[in-house]
C-alpha cells in the first residue's frame, strides 16, 4: 500500500502548486484579438474621459488629471498610468481599478460607470501592453 502514497502525494502537492501559483495582472484569461487604439479604445477616452482628462479640463492643475494633450498624439503619461499597478489591489493596473471602482475615487467620477464590456475591452488593451496602435 505504501508503493501508491508516493503517486498521491506527487499529484496532490502537484495541485496545490498549480492554485497558489502568483499571477500579476488583472487575471483576464489569455489575451484576445488586438485591440486597437484608434478605433476602440480612443473613442471610449473622448466619449467617457475627456471632459475631466484634458488639457482645458476645469482643474488640470490637479496632478494626475490631464491625460489627454489636445491636439497631440503623446499619450506616454496615460500609457504609463494605464500600466501601472494598482495600489489598493496589486491584481490590477491604475485604469481598470479605477473603473472597477477597485481603487479610489473610481472612474468616471461622480458619474455611472462604464459598461463591463468597455472595461473588459480596455482591461485587454492594457495586458496587450498598452500600445499605440
Amino acid at each position: 500500500m505504501s508503493h501508491l502514497k508516493w503517486p498521491v502525494f506527487i499529484f496532490g502537492c502537484i495541485l496545490m502548486l498549480n492554485a497558489c501559483r502568483y499571477n500579476k495582472g488583472e487575471d483576464l484569461g489569455p489575451v484576445g484579438p488586438t485591440v486597437n487604439f484608434q478605433t476602440e479604445i480612443k473613442p471610449i477616452l473622448i466619449n467617457h474621459c475627456l471632459t475631466c482628462h484634458s488639457d482645458t479640463a476645469t482643474n488640470p492643475k490637479k496632478p494626475g488629471y490631464a491625460f489627454f494633450l489636445q491636439g497631440t498624439n503623446d499619450f506616454s503619461e496615460f500609457k504609463r498610468y494605464a500600466t501601472e499597478t494598482s495600489t489598493a489591489n496589486p491584481a490590477y493596473t491604475k485604469v481598470p481599478a479605477r473603473l472597477r471602482g477597485i481603487e479610489s475615487p473610481a472612474m468616471p467620477f461622480e458619474r455611472a460607470p462604464l459598461p463591463d464590456s468597455l472595461i473588459r475591452k480596455i482591461e485587454n488593451w492594457v495586458r496587450q501592453g498598452a500600445p499605440l496602435n
